[in-house]
């Protein structure tokens, strides 16, 4: 299918190579990892131009500035916007790999939707360590 230049992405579960001029480097449904393969959890809904670059997608969701994700091979990345301590810094990256099963494959999520999901499954009232965890959490820009 071909829509004023774009077609269709042809590849279907499974991950491709991004680049950054590509609009699933900043979709928040999407896992982008420079120069690796990169996956999308909507499994690749865009549509690409005679380059290879997905230049439209009804799927498209902006990143916000931090996110926190997972790709295909459950490996965890993301982007981090700090406006807190060393400390947070330090109980933040406790979170990402103490947390991180929350997460999946080819996954990626707002650290206030990361939030959401350890209080879902954990007490964060009574635990202190759980709720120092979201508080630290809650500086993620």
């Amino acid at each position: 299918m071909i829509i004023q230049g774009l077609s269709q992405i042809r590849l279907k579960n499974c991950d491709r190579l991004n680049s950054d001029d590509d609009l699933c480097a900043t979709c928040s449904n999407c896992t982008y990892r420079p120069g690796e393969l990169s996956s999308c959890r909507l499994n690749w809904p865009g549509l690409i131009d005679s380059d290879g670059y997905v230049q439209k997608c009804d799927q498209f969701k902006p990143k916000t500035a931090s996110w926190i994700g997972k790709n295909a091979t459950g490996d965890l990345c993301g982007n981090f916007k700090f406006a807190s301590t060393q400390g947070r810094r330090h109980t933040i990256e406790y979170a990402i790999r103490s947390y991180g099963f929350l997460i999946e494959r080819g996954e990626s999520i707002t650290p206030d939707e990361f939030c959401q999901r350890i209080r879902k499954t954990y007490d964060c009232v009574s635990n202190a360590q759980n709720a120092a965890v979201v508080d630290a959490l809650s500086y993620l820009l």
